[in-house]
This record gives C-alpha cells, sequence and structure tokens, in this order.
C-alpha cells in the first residue's frame, strides 16, 4: 500500500479533529488537523449506492497502487435527522454478521475489529456529529496498528511501501461487508427526527 506518513511535531488541542477523506475518487487520506498521517492512491473497482427513507450510503471498493483492497462507506441522513445511536450500537446494527471491538478513539476517529469465525475486518471510522458516517475497512493488521499508533498516541509510526499481490474476488461488491436495509430504519431505528422523540433501549 502507498502510504505516506508524516512526522512532525504537532500542537494538540482540546478540539482536534482528524478526518478521512475519499479525494475525487483518485485517493484515500486520513488527516490529523489537517496534516496528512495516512495517504494512499486508488482505483476503483466496484461503486454501489444505498438510499433507505431517512439515509443515504455511497459505498466504494477501492485497490490501491500497492494492491490492497480498501472498501469505502460515506451514510448521510436527510436533513433534519440524526444517528440514534453512539458508534458502539450503530456499528453493531450495520455489521450485523460481525461481532465488533472499539480499540481505541481520538476526537471523533474511531479504530474497531470486526470479527466472525477466522475473519478480521480493520475498520476505521469517523463520526461527523451524529449526521454523517465515513467507514473504511479492508486494512493489514500491521498498517491498521501503525495508523492507530499514530493518530492516537502520537508516535513516529513508518509504513513500508510493500506489494501485496493478492487475488481478487470476481464479485467486487463481496467486499462490502455491511448490511444497510429499511428494517435499520423500521425496527432498528437507527435515525431519528432531530428535536423528535428519541427511542432509548
Amino acid at each position: 500500500m502507498k502510504i505516506i506518513i508524516i512526522s512532525l511535531l504537532i500542537f494538540f488541542s482540546a478540539c482536534s479533529m482528524h478526518h478521512i477523506q475519499y479525494n475525487q475518487k483518485k485517493s484515500m487520506e486520513i488527516s490529523l488537523d489537517n496534516i496528512s498521517v495516512l495517504q494512499t492512491n486508488t482505483k476503483i473497482l466496484y461503486e454501489n449506492r444505498v438510499n433507505l427513507s431517512t439515509v443515504n450510503i455511497e459505498q466504494s471498493v477501492l485497490q490501491t497502487q500497492q494492491g490492497d483492497i480498501l472498501t469505502f462507506e460515506d451514510a448521510t441522513v436527510q436533513s433534519g435527522y440524526k444517528f440514534s445511536y453512539g458508534v458502539n450500537r450503530t456499528v453493531g446494527i450495520i455489521f450485523s454478521a460481525y461481532n465488533y471491538d472499539i480499540v481505541d478513539t481520538k476526537g471523533n476517529i474511531y479504530f474497531i475489529i470486526l470479527s466472525k469465525k477466522d475473519d478480521r475486518l480493520y475498520l476505521i471510522l469517523e463520526n461527523m456529529n451524529k449526521k454523517r458516517l465515513k467507514i473504511v475497512y479492508g486494512f493489514k493488521e500491521d498498517d491498521f496498528n501503525k495508523i492507530l499508533e499514530k493518530i492516537v498516541h502520537n508516535k513516529k509510526m513508518l509504513i513500508e511501501n510493500k506489494s501485496n499481490k493478492q487475488i481478487l474476488k470476481k464479485d467486487k461488491k463481496l467486499y462490502i461487508q455491511s448490511n444497510w436495509n429499511m428494517k435499520n430504519i423500521i425496527i432498528d431505528t437507527i435515525v431519528y427526527k432531530d428535536g423528535g422523540s428519541k427511542i432509548l433501549r
């Protein structure tokens, strides 16, 4: 994976913001206070859109220059709505086929491991005021841990640009592991009207 780690002295304030950016369908970037922590060039293997009554989700399966496969999901609630729950519960609903463990957090960025049987997914999520979720998964374990150390613990971590030749799945949509559907809205009540009554359970 072509990843650039920039080691700089950064002044961290209480209002630090961290972002996941999918730039013009050509690159993936995770930044810390507008300083790039992770940057990788990408090409699109598959795109999909899920339109629910109050949530719109854009899904992209991406391949990096080094051959890694990352899945990016951008979920935005419609005007006047918010996600009902915290990240912990929301991830449990969206990735219902997996057990999940929030490993660590930094501001609005969450590092999460999804697991089932012998399968593990390493996932990074950005929560934007409960109105938008940016989710990227498919990282190698070593890369995931080094990004976590850089963002959460401010350590100077280097990620080697190793080529990763892997056999691609014939059906690229199989890289999408989330389960967005109307059950999320009707039964799971994943979204509520801002200013209205919120179902707590």
